[in-house]
């Protein structure tokens, strides 16, 4: 079994189509039933800010954001829900003097579950790198 951390970028690309759909889908597709999705707790809240944009910018319908919203729901994801990926994360910034939270709780996330980050999103990519976890960079 593989675990997978997946950030927003992978997930709205799943579900819209975007210039790297291809490469996420490609990925989702590849999963087996052994395989196990994670996020961080991040993950929805960042997923509907994405569907709302589309939908500010006339890209999606308002119908389509809330038939999207219900497919991100439908997807097999657990949400890490644990205290521990907020405290991890802020230390981490604080010691880095990072500005930004959330690449660091997908690290933090994957860290937690010993999962591998699927991202397509480069300050993800370079946050797993600097803690040694696994990265797949989608493109």
């Amino acid at each position: 079994m593989t675990t997978w951390c997946v950030d927003a970028n992978v997930v709205i690309a799943i579900l819209l189509n975007e210039p790297a759909s291809d490469a996420a889908r490609r990925f989702w597709a590849g999963l087996t039933q052994a395989d196990e999705v994670v996020g961080p707790y991040v993950l929805l809240p960042e997923c509907t800010s994405a569907l709302r944009r589309k939908v500010l910018d006339g890209s999606v319908s308002e119908a389509e954001g809330l038939e999207l919203i219900d497919e991100l729901l439908a997807l097999p994801i657990r949400i890490e829900t644990s205290a521990e990926q907020f405290r991890r994360s802020l230390d981490w910034a604080i010691r880095t003097r990072r500005r930004r939270m959330n690449d660091l709780q997908y690290v933090v996330v994957a860290q937690i579950s010993g999962a591998e980050i699927v991202t397509l999103d480069g300050g993800v990519r370079q946050a797993a790198l600097e803690q040694g976890v696994a990265v797949r960079f989608l493109r």
